[in-house]
């Protein structure tokens, strides 16, 4: 089931922890244990642009996952370094060859001193 509207606020050029518990359709944990399950996390200027600025992945890092279903994307300085804004972000999970569209929303970035 998708969650809408997880909006994010975090500062230039600072570290950020967005985190997520999954569930499914009928609000119950994800199955953690799943060898298929795959995680995605993308930034992107908009919802509609094709250019990732940042893309994190469960497999290849940068999402950590608990038994319970909660995910958490860790962010590093150079990972919010853009230009104060409102940025799309949205995450993906894949299991057995379908994919569900588990969050979408704004990430703000507010500015700071760097």
């Amino acid at each position: 089931m998708t969650k809408r509207a997880q909006d994010v606020i975090v500062y230039r050029g600072n570290t950020a922890l967005v985190s997520i518990t999954l569930t499914t359709a009928d609000r119950s944990p994800i199955d953690t244990t799943d060898p298929d399950l795959g995680l995605k996390w993308r930034l992107a200027g908009t919802f509609a642009s094709d250019n990732d600025l940042v893309l994190k992945e469960l497999i290849t890092g940068g999402i950590t996952l608990t038994p319970d279903g909660v995910a958490s994307i860790a962010l590093s300085s150079a990972e919010t370094d853009f230009d104060p804004g409102v940025y799309y972000h949205e995450m993906t999970i894949t299991s057995s060859g379908d994919v569900d569209t588990a969050l979408t929303g704004a990430l703000v970035i507010k500015p700071a001193r760097r």
